[in-house]
């Protein structure tokens, strides 16, 4: 029985010893991926639209247009992608109830002009554009730059959580391997937030509760820019 006990320490340390490790690489990519720097990207973005949409004389609007696609792009390259400028649940039965009519008002704008991880297909304007997870399990969230230099693949990022976070709620018998799901889950979330990312609510906010069964973003993540004056988050 001692022994049994001590293997499944071992192999438990072992467990946690590597994905330190993994961990730790990845902290050290986080210089180009701070917090600031999506939301620099994002308020950048957001301030040349409007100067491209509404600048009057055409070579001042060209430039604006041109700077506003360089943050696009930019943008893109974080694995981030356009929200959808009006947002439909599919199925969805009380979209034209009369009783709701305020409440999806409100909702079909929560993503216009936002940019959303291209990991939710369901938030963005071109669903073409949606991260495929198809035969990607062997690829990690850590992408190696040509100068010996790392950046975190914010989509890559999203699926690995979703994996720890099955293998931690549905470990089945093996303990060891949960529970190291468990901490993996953890430390991706983390990093997750280092980068600009924040998880939106479980359930309905007060004025939006007729939207859907389920709260439509439930289990989604959006840049924590995104939040109101009394710091609520859109989603």
């Amino acid at each position: 029985m001692f022994y049994i006990i001590t293997k499944s320490i071992r192999k438990m340390t072992k467990i946690l010893f590597y994905i330190n490790i993994i961990l730790l690489f990845s902290y050290l990519s986080l210089s180009a991926e701070k917090t600031g720097t999506l939301e620099a990207l994002i308020l950048s973005w957001s301030e040349a639209r409007k100067s491209c949409d509404f600048e009057t004389n055409a070579s001042k609007k060209d430039s604006h247009c041109d700077t506003q696609l360089h943050y696009e792009q930019a943008l893109k390259a974080k694995g981030l992608c356009r929200g959808a400028h009006t947002l439909k649940l599919e199925n969805d039965t009380e979209r034209d109830n009369p009783l709701y009519k305020d409440q999806y008002e409100v909702f079909e704008k929560i993503v216009r002009n936002k940019w959303v991880p291209c990991m939710f297909g369901s938030l963005l304007e071109n669903k073409e554009e949606a991260f495929n997870t198809d035969g990607i399990e062997k690829q990690h969230w850590l992408e190696a730059s040509e100068d010996g230099s790392f950046k975190i693949n914010i989509n890559m990022l999203f699926h690995h959580q979703d994996l720890a976070y099955v293998g931690c709620r549905g470990g089945g018998e093996d303990i060891e391997r949960a529970i190291g799901d468990c901490r993996m889950r953890g430390e991706l979330v983390f990093l997750l937030t280092q980068v600009g990312l924040c998880p939106c609510g479980y359930s309905h906010p007060p004025h939006l509760q007729n939207i859907g069964r389920i709260w439509p973003f439930r289990d989604l993540w959006v840049p924590c820019i995104y939040q109101n004056s009394t710091g609520r988050l859109m989603c």
